[in-house]
């Protein structure tokens, strides 16, 4: 009996070893964030405006910055999703997101791409501060979106700040799938880029 422990313990590490090496793991799911096209506000701009645009990279707050989905799940308690990930890093999805939109509103006659350089009549600088899923009532669950736009008008005196604004939604998120927080993130994107572009048309009166 006792020689029988440490043979059995023995053969336990081993299984566990092999298992370690050679059991399947789950496998990362890969999202990105999709929320559509915008509506052309090409009236807005006046008639044979020719002013440009900038968008430059957007920064990503640091918590939030991550592949994998960010959940709060308390108010102290925070976790990193390793399985379900952004195809690519928020930072260069939201600011390719970011470009398209301003360019496909009509608004401008040029948007340059990021880093591209001055010289532009108007320049939009954004920080996305928040981007996680918050389950803290695990039976209403929300998807939130934070994110706050510097847009820069440039004058004969030099560069003013023309629109500082904070744009943050959180939307419901229609079951405990990864899936549908994708979805509800697209809707919380999708509401703030049209208030953004409307603030946008707003400075050319």
């Amino acid at each position: 009996m006792t020689r029988a422990a440490p043979l059995s313990l023995a053969l336990l590490v081993a299984m566990l070893a092999a298992c370690s090496s050679f059991c399947p793991r789950p496998k990362p799911e890969y999202f990105a964030l999709d929320p559509g096209k915008p509506a052309s506000l090409r009236a807005l701009r006046p008639a044979n405006s020719s002013a440009t645009a900038s968008v430059g990279f957007v920064d990503v707050a640091a918590p939030f910055a991550s592949d994998g989905f960010v959940y709060q799940l308390s108010a102290g308690r925070w976790e990193v999703d390793p399985y379900n990930q952004f195809l690519v890093s928020p930072a260069d999805m939201m600011t390719s997101i970011l470009r398209n939109w301003t360019r496909e509103s009509g608004l401008y006659g040029e948007v340059a791409e990021p880093g591209a350089g001055g010289g532009q009549d108007i320049s939009i600088d954004c920080n996305l501060t928040a981007l996680y899923g918050d389950f803290r009532n695990p039976t209403a669950p929300q998807a939130v979106l934070t994110m706050e736009v510097q847009v820069f008008r440039r004058t004969d005196k030099g560069s003013v700040i023309a629109l500082r604004r904070m744009f943050t939604q959180s939307v419901p998120v229609a079951s405990r799938t990864p899936a549908a927080l994708v979805a509800a993130w697209n809707e919380a994107l999708r509401v703030e880029l049209n208030e953004l572009l409307r603030a946008l048309g707003q400075l050319h009166g």
